[in-house]
């Protein structure tokens, strides 16, 4: 199939949005499709050279972008749009921008919407978003990477064929973790301690990521090493002053690394932490709509997993492949890192459970078939 990606994402960039497009991109190209990937010209005007793209997201495949300007208005996003969409004539048209879509959808391409999150309401968003939904075209497809949205959507939206849309979780590159070193290596590569017991975030500092919590357990568990890896969100220093609450020096911060790094961190460390949460006043998509990059990233690492006992993180985890614990029960995290130290067989056997299930239905080339399947081109 001819597939064009209109991608909304700055590229390169250390988001996991980014890094989202660029391996569906290349899973799509592995499963035989032609893929033109178009992405916007942003301020500063950085541009991605397929070494560096091979680099920065550990690709395997040839993956340049094609830029086109992009303003941030409702305006400039709309003419981007369209710029990308006359470059990619007979072919069909996939985005992660409701405005994207309409434009494609409107001038006749068969288009794929992927959404990560549902609009606030009465915005801009949730209007073009609406529209969409009531053309019930065969010409238009909704992906959603969670089983959550489409039961939101069918509230919000009763008339619409919500029935239709296709949920798909994020997925993995299993081959990056598989040539990862092992753990004495990996610290040694990181100058991180090598006797000490090390729990590892990987992600964003959004509020409702949870990261506060590992900068609390940190300051409450002197005897556990702890690693933050990530600054996307702000705020890295405030965690540091957390942790450094109780005197000792037990936080590793390292801010941004390139994904391809990302086995190499996981690798070192002896459990991994998924303390999303529900924030109040705040927008919560982390909370409610999330299908984080590091889950999949995790189960790859076949590491122990510590994760938020939430719905949305529910429809991949459950008790045979992690640890849930109430997202802001401080004593329940420490209790269950205790545990897992305690008990490593048990932490073993689900750290496998997890490789296993992550092998057999996330990876990216399986997100692709589920996202792709039935449609034509333009």
């Amino acid at each position: 199939m001819n597939i064009t990606y209109i991608s909304s994402e700055n590229i390169p960039s250390y988001n996991a949005d980014s890094l989202q497009v660029m391996k569906m991109c290349e899973a799509m190209i592995e499963e035989g499709h032609d893929v033109q990937l178009i992405a916007p010209i942003k301020s500063p005007d950085v541009r991605l050279t397929a070494t560096d793209a091979a680099q920065l997201y550990s690709l395997r495949r040839n993956l340049t972008p094609a830029y086109k300007k992009c303003g941030s208005s409702i305006v400039g996003l709309g003419w981007y749009g369209l710029m990308a969409r006359l470059s990619s004539l007979g072919r069909l048209a996939y985005t992660r921008h409701i405005a994207h879509a309409t434009v494609c959808l409107d001038t006749g391409a068969s288009t794929v919407l992927e959404i990560h999150w549902v609009p606030s309401e009465g915005s801009l968003a949730e209007r073009l978003l609406k529209r969409l939904l009531s053309k019930q075209t065969p010409r238009l497809r909704i992906v959603t990477n969670t089983r959550a949205i489409p039961s939101e959507l069918a509230e919000r939206f009763p008339f619409a064929d919500t029935e239709h849309i296709v949920p798909a979780h994020n997925g993995v590159d299993l081959a990056r973790f598989d040539s990862a070193p092992d753990q004495n290596e990996a610290r040694h590569i990181l100058d991180l301690p090598k006797d000490a017991r090390i729990a590892g975030y990987v992600g964003s500092l959004a509020k409702d990521k949870g990261a506060d919590t590992i900068a609390r357990l940190a300051a409450g568990m002197p005897e556990t090493h702890f690693v933050i890896v990530g600054d996307r969100g702000g705020g890295l220093n405030e965690l540091r002053q957390t942790a450094a609450a109780s005197g000792s020096d037990n936080l590793t911060t390292p801010g941004n690394v390139d994904n391809a790094d990302v086995p190499v961190w996981l690798s070192a460390c002896d459990v991994l932490l998924l303390p999303n949460k529900l924030v109040p006043g705040y927008h919560n998509i982390h909370g409610l709509w999330t299908s984080p990059l590091k889950m999949f990233e995790y189960m790859a690492a076949e590491k122990p997993i510590i994760a938020s006992d939430l719905p949305v993180l529910r429809e991949v985890l459950d008790e045979d492949v992690a640890t849930l614990v109430p997202p802001d029960d401080l004593v329940s995290w420490m209790r269950a890192i205790t545990e897992l130290k305690n008990k490593p067989m048990k932490a073993a056997s689900r750290a496998k459970a997890a490789r296993r299930r992550v092998e057999t239905k996330y990876t990216w080339r399986a997100r692709v078939r589920r996202c792709l399947d039935g449609l034509e081109s333009a």
